[in-house]
């Protein structure tokens, strides 16, 4: 029978190949469902870790409380830690390109936790001096040596700073919308409150510490300083956590596309099925002539079962493949084919019965 079963693959091999097409196309369709959505989690994911993208752990407030001076100490001075970055930010404003702008100020980090990339000029290196992003300086005509006074929250929070160089623009949603701008630790003092704490902690641990171990030892000692509820995460754990709080959980883009995928893979179950129906249904009589010659149903079944995979994995391959004489068209012609590709056994045996079978197309 499997024979019978590849001489049916030769012989409509377009059938099958429709068949494989379809399913090659749901296919498809599914993975690159599948992989938008997860370059749109890794794009998204690239951007937000932009910030932290050198640390190997990221300390946060759960309550968004900010962290005393006491707790960043707590942490910098463990055994593991080999450097830290304390991040100060708020929100000022300033008079440039003829109006009033907004920006968003943090501190200098250590050079090998900085997120910043330099562009042209130099990164603060004194009091009052501070760095600008490309964009903003390029829309509202700054260059390296220009001078600005910020303001911060209160009346008296001012600071006048000049630009020592321009950084490339962030790509990070929580800071992109406004003017990103980069300073001393002075300037912070001078337009925040006095004790205003700090956002976030960032660590580089020493060289083969593992940073899952030291998670749950800095908290501790965190907390014995005095911070609420610390959360330690690597810097993939942070990014996670973030892109889930900004999806709420769901990614719905991949779930519309699935609903898509979901169709194309039901449509090409529908041309499978109809596909073997019609092929079945055209064997009839071919398929009456073997169980008379002494197949059982059985094997009947089974020959029609052993089409399936090649219909799956091998179409356009079978597809170069001659065809027998059984396309030429003539009877005489398909029932010499019939007569090659039958098993032996069954070969003979209707040999010995020829004389009970009429000539007929």
């Amino acid at each position: 029978m499997l024979r019978v079963a590849l001489s049916q693959v030769t012989t409509h091999f377009r059938r099958f190949v429709a068949i494989g097409l379809a399913v090659m196309l749901s296919v498809m369709f599914l993975a690159a469902t599948l992989m938008v959505g997860a370059s749109t989690n890794a794009s998204l994911g690239a951007s937000i870790g932009e910030a932290y993208r050198n640390a190997d752990l990221i300390a946060t407030s759960k309550n968004g409380k900010a962290f005393s001076q006491a707790a960043v100490d707590a942490a910098a001075s463990a055994p593991a830690v080999k450097d830290h970055y304390a991040e100060r930010s708020t929100y000022v404003t300033f008079v440039a390109g003829g109006g009033e702008q907004h920006g968003r100020l943090r501190n200098t980090a250590p050079s090998s936790l900085e997120g910043a990339v330099l562009s042209s000029g130099s990164m603060p290196s004194q009091p009052f001096e501070a760095v600008l992003d490309v964009k903003t300086a390029e829309h509202l005509g700054l260059t390296v040596g220009s001078t600005l006074e910020l303001h911060g929250a209160g009346p008296v929070k001012n600071a006048k700073v000049k630009v020592t160089g321009l950084i490339q623009a962030t790509n990070d949603p929580f800071s992109s919308s406004a003017a990103q701008l980069v300073a001393s630790e002075s300037v912070l003092n001078a337009v925040q409150d006095a004790g205003a704490g700090y956002s976030g902690l960032q660590f580089i641990l020493q060289s083969g510490e593992d940073a899952s171990a030291e998670k749950e030892y800095i908290a501790h000692r965190m907390e014995a300083a005095g911070a609420d509820s610390p959360t330690l995460e690597t810097a993939q754990e942070k990014v996670t956590s973030t892109v889930a709080m900004l999806s709420a959980g769901q990614d719905q883009l991949t779930v519309v596309l699935l609903a898509f995928a979901g169709v194309a893979v039901l449509v090409s179950a529908l041309v499978v099925a109809n596909t073997f129906s019609v092929l079945v249904a055209q064997r009839t009589r071919e398929l009456a002539l073997l169980r008379c010659l002494g197949a059982g149903r059985s094997q009947i079944r089974g020959s029609v079962m052993l089409e399936a995979p090649w219909s799956d994995s091998f179409p356009p391959c079978w597809a170069w493949l001659p065809q027998p004489a059984s396309c030429t068209g003539s009877s005489l012609g398909r029932r010499h084919s019939l007569n090659r590709l039958l098993p032996p056994w069954l070969y003979h045996r209707r040999q010995s019965s020829r004389a009970l079978w009429p000539e007929r197309c």
